[in-house]
This record gives C-alpha cells, structure tokens and sequence, in this order.
C-alpha cells in the first residue's frame, strides 16, 4: 500500500515538473519573460490583492470563534491522523 503511495506521488511530481517546463518554454516564446520589471510588478500586485481579499474572506472573526470553541475536537483528529500516518510508516 505504502509502495503504490508513493508511486502515485513521484507520478504527481513528474507531471508537475514537465508543466512547469512547458510553461517556462512557452512563456518564453511568447516574450512574457522578456518584459519590463514595472509589467511584473504590476501582476504581482493584482496577484497580492486577489491572496488579501480571499484571507481576509476566510481569516474572520467567526472562523476564530469557531476554532477557540472546539480547538479541542480538532486536536483529536490531529492526534488520530498522526497514530495513523505512524502505523502506516
């Protein structure tokens, strides 16, 4: 069973690498990485406000509360995926 994790996992990481190539390449002939810094600045931006506004969608006072009430719960099922990540290994 650990043998076919595993496998599964080093096929996700190939796949991942060979995109990653393939977007590099094709970035690169069609001048993306050629452009000036003030364009990359600009969509690291527009990158950055889309992150703020979805933590700040998720990250609220409500989900604090929620979690200060059953901290304890979510304990215990960190406490039983770890009695069974160390039965699996």
């Amino acid at each position: 069973m650990m043998g076919f994790i595993k496998a599964v996992f080093i096929f996700a990481l190939v796949l991942l690498a060979i995109g990653t190539v393939c977007a590099l390449i094709s970035s690169w002939r069609q001048g993306v990485l050629k452009r000036d810094w003030e364009w990359v600045q600009t969509g690291l931006e527009a990158v950055y406000l889309k992150i703020k506004n979805f933590a700040q969608r998720i990250f609220n006072r409500d989900l604090y509360r929620h979690a200060c009430a059953y901290w304890v719960y979510y304990g215990l099922v960190g406490l039983f995926l770890l009695l069974i990540i160390s039965q699996i290994a």
